[in-house]
């Protein structure tokens, strides 16, 4: 597909110098979804009522640090583009921060680790907020060819499964290892993985900094309107309000049963430390099935349309799902 390359485009190692990014990225965005909550209630023994509060107060703080991010570096002109430094710190900065999660101090008293997680998850949040934006639109202003983009982005989805892969089925693993381990325990599998898939996080983003160091940019060209003014204008656009909020809603839902999946094996099918071997199979296939329908759905929506196939899709989720009140330990 490279061979016969246009002298004009990027060089195939800016293609994956972005594209790296999107491993750090996608672990950032899954894994603590993933594993905090178990952490949160079989390490520290946090209660559920607060471990939910935490993470709420944090997920809420992404919705203002989202587009001040983005404002930030629309505004900013820097030896080193618009984009890069914020994806630089950002991404380090949510790498230490992930880490540090799975680092809380062993006590007793539930608002010491309220306060920890809320505080080392906010900053968290903040980080992924400068890594994720400018990451994010630096795809749009690499190149003007729309073919050349879908390149660039092809690049970034490989990565994601990559990701997908590290945070969702080999750091459970890890814990899960390390906790059957003799001499292990829950807590130490949870340090270990934290340092390594941390480093991993760490790792993509200096990657990405440096391997695109030589890709185009756009100087700031017109006036970002205030945060304010971009709320007021989203809102006044109604098509824009009723896709965002079905988007919300399903974020949440496919999020809720995404963030209890280990919650569920541990518990609801009563495998215990087994559940951290059973989940990187059922990631592996969730990841599986959606690169498997990719092709069937790219048809469909060709030929029904693509609220038709969206719809449809919503429905089938929402029946499938029902199935956990049918899943036992025996149907494994």
């Amino acid at each position: 597909m490279l061979r016969n390359r246009s002298a004009d485009l990027l060089p195939v190692s800016t293609y994956i110098g972005y594209g790296v990014g999107q491993i750090g990225g996608q672990i950032l965005r899954d894994t603590p979804t993933l594993l905090l909550p178990m952490y949160l209630a079989t390490v520290l023994g946090l209660d559920t009522g607060l471990a939910a509060l935490a993470i709420l107060i944090a997920k809420i703080w992404v919705v203002v640090a989202d587009p001040i991010a983005g404002i930030v570096s629309d505004k900013s002109n820097t030896r080193w583009g618009r984009r890069r430094p914020f994806i630089l710190v950002g991404g380090l900065l949510a790498a230490l921060s992930f880490t540090a999660l799975f680092f809380a101090p062993s006590s007793d008293d539930q608002f010491t680790l309220f306060l920890y997680i809320t505080v080392v998850y906010l900053i968290m949040n903040t980080g992924y907020s400068l890594f994720s934006v400018p990451y994010l639109t630096m795809a749009s202003e690499m190149s003007d060819n729309p073919n050349e983009r879908t390149t660039i982005l092809s690049f970034r989805n490989a990565c994601l499964a990559i990701g997908l892969i590290i945070g969702g089925a080999l750091a459970p693993k890890i814990v899960g290892v390390i906790s059957a381990a003799e001499g292990g325990t829950a807590r130490s599998g949870y340090e270990l993985m934290a340092l390594i898939v941390g480093g991993v996080i760490a790792a993509s983003t200096v990657w990405l900094f440096f391997g695109t160091a030589n890709a185009p940019g756009k100087a700031q060209s017109e006036k970002t309107l205030p945060l304010r003014e971009q709320f007021r204008v989203a809102w006044e656009n109604k098509p824009f309000v009723v896709l965002i909020t079905a988007n919300i809603v399903q974020y949440i839902s496919a999020g809720i049963g995404y963030a209890g999946g280990l919650l569920f094996f541990a518990y609801a099918l009563d495998l215990g430390l087994g559940a951290y071997d059973v989940f990187p199979i059922w990631m592996f296939i969730i990841s599986g099935a959606s690169i498997a329908s990719m092709p069937g759905l790219v048809w469909a929506a060709k030929r029904f349309g693509k609220m038709a196939v969206y719809k449809w899709c919503l429905i089938i989720y929402a029946v499938m799902i029902q199935a956990y009140f049918l899943a036992d330990k025996d149907s494994l």
